[in-house]
């Protein structure tokens, strides 16, 4: 079976990315296949090349083969959100009528990372008067490389991190939420990061403030 070098990988969407795979298999005649599993689907083939040929292109997949070297490695260019996932590596005989079985590799996990632009951290508690045993902190339009699990002294739960793609304002900036069962005085020390708090202006049956970064 083929064995993945690299188990992680990590790019920015628009970049590219190339994960590289080794085999073992002694044939002559054989076909290379990347597959590719994305959150909560089945796993689809994107791209293949037979034994006989050194590199071949699907769109924004390509393939590249060292024989010598029994190695495999593709890259994906203009990398989106959506191509985050998990790629496999995978190989069988080719008996000119028919394909013997496949053989997978452990698989590399790839993350895309959205491009944020000119960041400007903020967050932001909502308040409510009918609500006013719980805290809801949102943490927006941070750095890709921040850390914003929340901070052990807040005691909140925080949402897994998404994009936020504000098409209006042609941008897209990072989102984490983060919650408590128990009123909170401020968002300030939730995130692990440094803000001022600056008072809000209520609107309907809540307000909403925001803390600008310091």
């Amino acid at each position: 079976a083929d064995v993945c070098r690299n188990h992680t990988a990590s790019s920015i969407e628009g970049e590219s990315v190339t994960l590289n795979c080794r085999f073992t298999l002694s044939y002559t005649y054989y076909v290379m296949k990347w597959y590719q599993q994305l959150s909560n689907r089945k796993m689809t083939e994107i791209i293949y090349l037979y034994s006989a040929s050194t590199n071949t292109r699907t769109g924004r997949y390509s393939v590249s083969h060292q024989k010598g070297n029994k190695a495999v490695s593709l890259t994906i260019t203009g990398l989106m959100p959506t191509d985050s996932g998990i790629y496999f590596c995978a190989h069988c005989v080719d008996r000119g009528s028919t394909l013997g079985k496949l053989y997978f590799g452990k698989g590399t996990q790839l993350t895309v990372r959205p491009a944020i632009q000119n960041p400007d951290p903020a967050v932001y508690q909502l308040k409510s008067p009918e609500s006013s045993n719980i805290s809801v902190c949102l943490f927006t339009d941070f750095d890709s490389e921040i850390n914003v699990e929340p901070s052990t002294e807040s005691n909140m739960t925080r949402l897994k991190s998404t994009s936020l793609d504000m098409k209006t304002m042609d941008s897209k900036s990072n989102g984490a939420l983060a919650w408590s069962n128990s009123f909170d005085l401020g968002c300030n020390s939730t995130f692990n990061y440094t803000f001022h708090s600056s008072s809000g202006e209520s609107s309907g049956k809540g307000s909403l403030e925001k803390c600008p970064v310091r």
